[in-house]
């Protein structure tokens, strides 16, 4: 293998495991609820993001959350990230309508958050009921929701996953077959003189 032919699979080795540990760090905080990747399927927050885009949400308390801020929050089997316009206390807004606010676990003590999205006319038809947590919005990565669905489909990943390992696995065979002491005999010495 020529020096060059060495350099980009080392480049490539590295390159890797930054993704590698990138996404071991994205799945660990997802698996752990602290943040959560998001593909977009619509384009109803265009121009702030648009179909295909990644998002990265960060877990947030509700009480945190303003309007203006970009939240993705439960609807039925799906998520619906879209700009908050108003934040209620879930016992505000019962008293406001004159009923008596009771403790009843998470609903007396959640939240209500009305959102909309930038390129929709008018607001979601109801508020959104939920808890003391919410996901905000924290990164966009433009059209690369597009790449994450495609890295996920078996065609892919799985030629994928089996390319890099053969990669390593040449890489590591190389570096074991090859002697250390052929490298060093490669460098050329300094020579030594005796001084009088």
């Amino acid at each position: 293998m020529t020096a060059t032919g060495r350099a980009a699979a080392s480049a490539l080795l590295w390159l890797c495991a930054a993704l590698g540990i990138a996404g071991a760090a994205i799945w660990l905080a997802a698996f752990t609820g602290l943040a959560r990747p998001l593909v977009v399927v619509s384009d109803s927050m265009r121009p702030a993001f648009a179909a295909g885009d990644l998002l990265l949400a960060l877990r947030a308390p509700t009480a945190e959350v303003r309007a203006g801020d970009v939240v993705a929050v439960e609807a039925g089997d799906r998520l619906v990230a879209h700009r908050v316009v108003r934040v209620v206390p879930a016992g505000a807004e019962r008293e406001r309508h004159g009923e008596r606010a009771e403790a009843e676990g998470s609903a007396a003590s959640g939240w209500r958050l009305t959102l909309r999205g930038d390129a929709n006319p008018v607001g979601d038809p109801r508020p959104y009921p939920v808890g003391d947590a919410v996901l905000r919005i924290a990164w966009v990565w433009p059209q690369a929701g597009r790449a994450v669905e495609a890295l996920a489909s078996p065609a892919i990943a799985v030629p994928l996953a089996v390319g890099l390992v053969a990669l390593l696995g040449l890489v590591m065979l190389r570096a074991r077959l090859s002697p250390r002491g052929a490298r060093r005999a490669r460098r050329p010495r300094a020579a030594h003189t005796a001084r009088p």
